[in-house]
C-alpha cells in the first residue's frame, strides 16, 4: 500500500509516460491512500477507487474518417493511465438500502466544528479558534487574563470576564451543544468540579489536556531529576500555570469517578497532528489528548 509513486510527466514515455499541459495548480498525481491507516490488519472487505488521467477524445485522420471521433480508451488500456488510489473498509452487514460510514471517521457538523476550534486553539489561542469556525458556530468564551479579552472583542469574538473556578452557576443545564476546555482544566484549582460543571451545561464537551506521562517526561524525570520541560508543557516549575498535571489514565480516571462518560479520543501531537502509532501505547506516546466526553445518564 505504499507503492511510490510519480506524477506521469516526470515519467519518460518509454515507459508509458506522459507529457500534461495542465492548468496552474492541478495535480497530476494523488499517491494511494489508505483509510483508517491500519486497514491491511482490520481483515475486511475493502473497497478501490482509481483515479484515471483524462484525454478528451480526438477527431480522426486519414482517408475516410473526416468527422470521426475515437472511441475512449478502456480502463487498463494503453492511454488510460491511473494516477491515484483511494481505499477504503465496506462494512458488514449492508443492503443496497443502507448507507455505509467509516467508524470513528464520521462527524456531524457541530463536531466538526468543534474540532476545528480546538485545532485552531491548540495552536495560536481560543480566540483565533473561535474566528476560525466563522459562522459554522455561535460561541461564547470564558477569560480572566483582561488583555486576552480585549483581542477578542477586537475581533468580534463574543467573551465574558468569569473565572471557571469560581463557578458556572450563572449557566442553565445543556444551555450550550458543546463546550470546549483546551488545555486548561490541569490549570484550574478544582479540576473535577470544572468537569461537572461543564458536562452539566453543556450536552458534550471537548477536553484537551497535555500529556504529563509523556516518554520525554519520564526521561528527563529519570535522567535528569528535574521537571520536565517539553511543547506541550513549556514552563518552568516556578512559572507554569498548571498546577494538576496529568496523565491519559489519570484524567480517565478522573471522568470515571465525576460521572462523565467518554465518547471518543484522539491521540495528538504537539502540532494538533493525530498520529496512528500512539495507540500502541498512548499513555507513553501521546503528547496532547483531545476527548469527547459528556454527562453519564
Amino acid at each position: 500500500l505504499n507503492t511510490e509513486t510519480k506524477p506521469l510527466d516526470e515519467i519518460p514515455q518509454s515507459q508509458g509516460g506522459t507529457k500534461i499541459s495542465a492548468a496552474a495548480g492541478t495535480r497530476n498525481s494523488f499517491g494511494d491512500q489508505v483509510f483508517p491507516s491500519d486497514l491491511a490488519e482490520t481483515g475486511m472487505d475493502v473497497i478501490k477507487f482509481t483515479m484515471l488521467e483524462f484525454k478528451p477524445r480526438k477527431v480522426a485522420s486519414g482517408p475516410g474518417s473526416f468527422g470521426k471521433v475515437q472511441q475512449r480508451t478502456k480502463p487498463g488500456e494503453k492511454g488510460r493511465k491511473g494516477i491515484g488510489t483511494v481505499m477504503l473498509p465496506v462494512p458488514g452487514g449492508i443492503t443496497d438500502q443502507n448507507n455505509a460510514d467509516w467508524g470513528d471517521g464520521r462527524m456531524n457538523p457541530l463536531q466538526a466544528a468543534g474540532l476545528e476550534v480546538v485545532g485552531a486553539a491548540l495552536s495560536r489561542g481560543l480566540e483565533a479558534g473561535m474566528v476560525s469556525a466563522g459562522n459554522q458556530v455561535k460561541g461564547l468564551g470564558l477569560e480572566i487574563d483582561h488583555q486576552k479579552i480585549q483581542e477578542c472583542l477586537q475581533k468580534d469574538v463574543s467573551v465574558i470576564d468569569q473565572d471557571i473556578d469560581s463557578g458556572l452557576s450563572n449557566f442553565q443545564d445543556q444551555s450550550f451543544d458543546a463546550v470546549i476546555m483546551s488545555q486548561s482544566i490541569q490549570a484550574l484549582r478544582k479540576p473535577e468540579v470544572a468537569l461537572e460543571e461543564i458536562t452539566r451545561i453543556g450536552k458534550e464537551a471537548i477536553i484537551s489536556i497535555p500529556n504529563f506521562a509523556n516518554w520525554r517526561c519520564r526521561l528527563q524525570l529519570i535522567f535528569g531529576g528535574t521537571m520536565p520541560i517539553s511543547s506541550a508543557l513549556p514552563h518552568d516549575w516556578y512559572s507554569t500555570p498548571n498546577i494538576h498535571l496529568c496523565s491519559l489514565k489519570d484524567f480517565e480516571r478522573l471522568c470515571v469517578d465525576h460521572g462523565a462518560d467518554i465518547l471518543d479520543r484522539r491521540l495528538l501531537s504537539f502540532n494538533g497532528e493525530e498520529q496512528s502509532f500512539m495507540k500502541a501505547a498512548p499513555n507513553l506516546l501521546t503528547e496532547i489528548a483531545l476527548y469527547r466526553v459528556k454527562a453519564r445518564n
